[in-house]
């Protein structure tokens, strides 16, 4: 075989996309589907799969941690390693349908829906390749950048609260784990998906094929821990549109539906019928009666669709928008003046709208990165919705901060370490103007939940607090499952070659 192309940086500098992890890595390398003399091979994966097997195999025998990394979309430090870290993003190989060879006569899902897509693919390269082809897929973020192994990964999702997140349509992963070796995962609870033909494919022996439902669950939402994930297979389906609304209402007027999804009195153009796409954007300081401080974004699924835009949104907004991409724009004020900036904020860049459509693609579209953002966000039970808003607002109240709330519901996960855990799952995501003051915020609100006695879990890719009990409180035997299927695969060194000081400081090294 070939050399593959592998450029390298000694003792770069690297930070992410929002500026919230940075640090020096000893060696920095950029994988391409080339080989080393700029050619391509007729299995457009194969020179860029060698290249990731060939750093693993460097990392492994200098004793280093390895992480992977592609659209630097994580706030937390899950892709970050001072030793060796690998640009995937040049990994974007995909290929829409599998031939009649590759797929099992018993897969449950049709050729035509099944999506082979390598690690490096930003989402919207997704959603342009799979809409071109009158596709889609089932659900993504709101949020374009990431690629689909870190959106997937870290369990990303958006608020389609009868599909789940991102890893919920994933039906095959190929991982390169010690020594570069491949395994090809796939549940046992269904029956087969590829034939050892696609497994040939991808250089991968029929031996490394691992049937088996806890393994896959763990890997599915991993964030780099169980090896470095090479492609996925996605559940894809027709492509469909969405009728995108947003409005805005008091605080009170939402709370019913808020903490138990029934919609019935918020006057929705299909009455007390739950829509596909369900959020609150909730100003914490402007939570009174006849303030409107409720930002109510909903969308109907609608069949068909063309990835056509529809006439663009006041200030050039999307349905889709991330107020992560706004929240930036503040900075560490004066605290007394942060409630009305952060009121000017929300109401110029959270328009109201009426019946826009447009493809996935287009609704969740490019989003702009303005300032230094953070994030943290929550899973929660429904029942306890309400309590935690409290908490929340206690907090801001006492200790103002630039930050607003993000509220969404998504289906439980079956992916071990998913935070999507609860059926359903209401998830909190409190974004915030990267300051002292917003971390301060953030470790008010994690006592204040846990005073109150409110459990909860974490988003992978977002700012965390680093206590190993926590996370074994809050996922009990998923977490010792998922330390187990992590341990099936990997050797002690193994397990140190893909961890870093997240994976540690988190308790599941």
């Amino acid at each position: 075989m070939p050399t593959p192309y592998l450029p390298m940086q000694s003792n770069a500098s690297w930070i992410n996309k929002h500026q919230s992890v940075s640090g020096s890595v000893s060696s920095l390398y950029d994988v391409w589907n080339l080989w080393d003399d700029q050619t391509t091979d007729p299995v457009p994966w194969r020179p860029g799969m060698a290249g990731l097997q060939t750093v693993i195999r460097s990392a492994q025998q200098a004793g280093s941690s390895v992480r992977a990394y592609g659209g630097t979309w994580s706030l937390s430090s899950a892709a970050y390693s001072p030793d060796v870290m690998i640009n995937t993003k040049p990994l974007n190989a995909r290929q829409i349908g599998l031939s009649a060879a590759s797929v099992a006569p018993t897969s449950p899902v049709a050729a035509g829906h099944l999506f082979f897509v390598q690690c490096g693919n930003q989402v919207q390269e997704v959603h342009d390749a799979l809409e071109a082809s009158q596709l889609a897929l089932k659900t993504s973020g709101a949020s374009d950048g990431q690629t689909m192994a870190g959106a997937i990964s870290t369990g990303t999702h958006g608020a389609a609260n009868a599909i789940g997140a991102m890893q919920d349509s994933v039906v095959g992963i190929h991982l390169l784990v010690e020594d570069g070796t491949p395994l090809w995962l796939e549940r046992d609870s269904t029956p087969p998906i590829v034939t050892e033909h696609m497994l040939s494919l991808l250089d991968t022996p029929p031996g490394a094929l691992r049937r088996h439902d806890d393994l896959f669950n763990a890997a599915l939402v991993s964030f780099g821990s169980f090896g470095v994930v090479h492609a996925y297979l996605v559940e894809v389906e027709d492509l469909y549109s969405l009728e995108a609304y947003s409005r805005r209402m008091d605080f009170d007027a939402v709370l019913a539906a808020m903490t138990t999804l029934d919609v019935s009195s918020l006057g929705l153009p299909e009455g007390s019928v739950l829509p596909f796409h369900f959020e609150i954007g909730l100003n914490l300081y402007r939570m009174g009666k006849g303030q409107k401080g409720a930002f109510v974004r909903f969308m109907y699924k609608r069949p068909g669709g063309t990835p056509a835009p529809p006439a663009p949104l006041p200030g050039g907004h999307r349905p889709g928008d991330d107020l992560l991409g706004i929240i930036g724009t503040l900075s560490d004020v004066v605290p007394a003046l942060i409630p009305d900036l952060v009121t000017t904020l929300m109401d110029s860049n959270l328009p109201t709208y009426e019946a826009v459509r447009a493809t996935p693609g287009y609704t969740f579209g490019p989003t702009t990165i303005r300032g230094k953002g953070l994030s943290t966000e929550m899973g929660f039970k429904l029942s306890d919705v309400g309590a935690a808003v409290d908490v929340m607002a206690n907090v801001a109240r006492v200790f103002p901060f630039g930050g607003v709330v993000g509220i969404r519901y998504v289906a439980a996960s079956k992916a071990l370490a998913a935070f999507t855990q609860y059926g359903p799952t209401c998830t909190i995501e409190i974004q915030a103007v990267q300051t002292d003051r917003s971390r301060e915020a953030y470790r008010r609100i994690w006592a204040g939940l846990d005073a109150a006695g409110i459990g909860f879990t974490l988003h992978w890719g977002q700012a965390l607090p680093y206590e190993p009990t926590r996370y074994q409180r809050a996922y009990g035997a998923r977490l010792d499952r998922w330390k187990a299927a992590r341990a099936s695969i990997l050797s002690p060194s193994g397990r140190r070659l893909f961890s870093n000081d997240l994976v540690r400081g988190v308790g599941l090294e």
